[in-house]
């Protein structure tokens, strides 16, 4: 077994093994939950459970497992769930067991589904989503942000700006509700006052709503980048209805006004025809 940085605090213990089996012919676990291993958290070493969520994304999905195994802060709870994948990805996830906590493979009814899947499997009292495809942005960026836990006693999220495609960077600002789920690391128990992600088949922001629901809670801004997003991900495969939605978010919290909200949408197909010309003669 590779000696990762992040072995060092497991120990063996008679952990709770959740094996739902939807579907008997396609279910799939393991790692080292399985095993009887299991990590704990403690006031200067907080557990992080950092969730992969993939589905046939094996072209991605190794660079994203080796961005969590890599990291130096050595308390890490990792976890993957894959959405029954037919592409390989599952023999990548078979390939870093013996470094995952616990891996499982099964039908989901989407990213929400398995994301929910993954925080009720998670241990840590931090959470940090690195789904297929994202990567964090070096090996000590956990490290770095808790080098001193106890400054976080009355914090609730953390995030920072991300660095998009490994190329520029988007500055994120919960005022200003804009906020990237791979850069942020945030307590668990938040989910257990306010609920896990609304989940619906055609449903693109549920992520974003529960960020709404969450403004009222403590946010700190880190100086340290915590994620490379990929931009070819899910909520781009349709990105009018993502934008629909996401008007109708703001709308509903009141971010936006009524009349800025009718605008986007009435210029929405134009404004999108302007970028793509735009990207070609500037080449941004």
């Amino acid at each position: 077994m590779k000696k990762y940085s992040r072995m060092q605090l497991l120990t063996v213990d008679k952990a709770e093994l959740l094996s739902q089996l939807d579907d008997e012919e396609t279910f799939q676990e393991g790692g080292l939950r399985t095993q009887g291993y299991s990590r704990k958290t403690n006031d200067y070493k907080p557990l992080i459970s950092i969730i992969t969520v993939v589905f046939n994304a094996s072209k991605h999905l190794e660079e994203t497992i080796l961005s969590v195994l890599i990291q130096t802060y050595d308390n890490v709870e990792y976890i993957v769930i894959d959405g029954g994948s037919n592409d390989g990805s599952v023999d990548i996830i078979k390939k870093y067991e013996n470094q995952i906590d616990y891996w499982v493979s099964e039908k989901d009814d989407g990213i929400y589904d398995a994301m929910n899947k993954g925080i009720y499997l998670a241990n840590g009292e931090w959470i940090n989503f690195m789904n297929a495809g994202d990567i964090f942005y070096d090996e000590k960026v956990l490290n770095k942000i808790f080098t001193n836990p106890l400054r976080y006693q009355n914090i609730d999220f953390i995030y920072s700006d991300t660095l998009l495609d490994g190329k520029s960077i988007l500055v994120c600002e919960i005022d200003k509700n804009l906020i990237i789920h791979q850069s942020l690391v945030y307590r668990k128990k938040v989910h257990l006052e306010l609920g896990l992600y609304l989940v619906h088949r055609n449903l693109l922001i549920s992520d974003y709503l529960f960020f709404m629901l969450c403004k009222h809670k403590n946010w700190y801004k880190s100086d340290v980048i915590i994620s490379i997003y990929n931009t070819f991900g899910l909520s781009t495969q349709n990105t009018e209805l993502h934008l629909k939605q996401a008007v109708g978010t703001d709308l509903m919290f009141n971010n936006i006004g009524r009349v800025r909200a009718s605008v986007i949408l009435l210029f929405y197909p134009s404004y999108k025809y302007l970028k793509t010309i735009l990207k070609k003669i500037f080449n941004f």
